[in-house]
């Protein structure tokens, strides 16, 4: 069993109706998951840097994946399969995903946005990261 396999295996039904809620949240949300702030000249010469404050749905998302253990370390930098299937315009390839591909996907986002702030919050608004959660939660017994 693979990591990824472990990690979800290692939820409860409490945790999977907990991810399910959440989901159904994420997936009906109309705010905005996120704006910059910042930016701005705290005293002369020094400017505060520009950051993303995510909406509290983002934060509650993020609390769970990492409580739940579903950030599963590996070479998520140098992995060019995530970075292409970002790139497809293909809406078929969400039908594709399993649990580790789409686990992967959310982890090289999330650890991603540490280094490139904004990256979870691009993420987020062009879609593909609601979509990849909810196809994540429908392979939940696959």
């Amino acid at each position: 069993m693979s990591e990824w396999d472990d990690a979800v295996a290692k939820l409860t039904d409490e945790d999977w109706k907990k991810i399910e809620e959440l989901n159904g949240r994420i997936q009906s949300y109309e705010g905005s998951w996120g704006e910059t702030k910042g930016g701005e000249e705290i005293k002369p010469g020094t400017i505060q840097m520009p950051f993303i404050s995510y909406a509290p749905i983002v934060h509650e998302f993020l609390e769970l994946w990492y409580d739940k253990g579903l950030i599963i370390p590996f070479s998520w930098s140098s992995w060019d399969e995530g970075s292409e299937w970002y790139a497809n315009t293909d809406e078929t390839k969400y039908d594709k995903l399993d649990n580790e591909t789409a686990l992967k996907l959310l982890t090289a986002v999330i650890r991603n946005d540490r280094f490139h702030e904004g990256a979870l919050k691009h993420a987020f608004d062009d879609g593909d990261f609601p979509k990849i959660i909810n196809k994540f939660v429908s392979l939940r017994g696959q």
